[in-house]
């Protein structure tokens, strides 16, 4: 099995939340907000691009 690796920088809009899982383990979710840029040549300069909500579950 292949391992992907993907990171992810954004702010967390609100507290991680645990649940404890039937087999004794504890599982997490957090949603964060992640606003990419990018270099506008016509204006020379950065602009934000839409920010994205993405949902976590670790």
């Amino acid at each position: 099995m292949r391992d992907i690796q993907t990171t992810l920088m954004g702010n967390a809009t609100a507290d991680p939340k645990s649940r404890p899982q039937e087999d004794g383990t504890l599982s997490a979710s957090v949603r964060i907000a992640v606003t990419s840029r990018y270099y506008d040549s016509s204006k020379n300069d950065f602009t934000d691009r839409k920010t994205e909500f993405i949902s976590i579950f670790v």
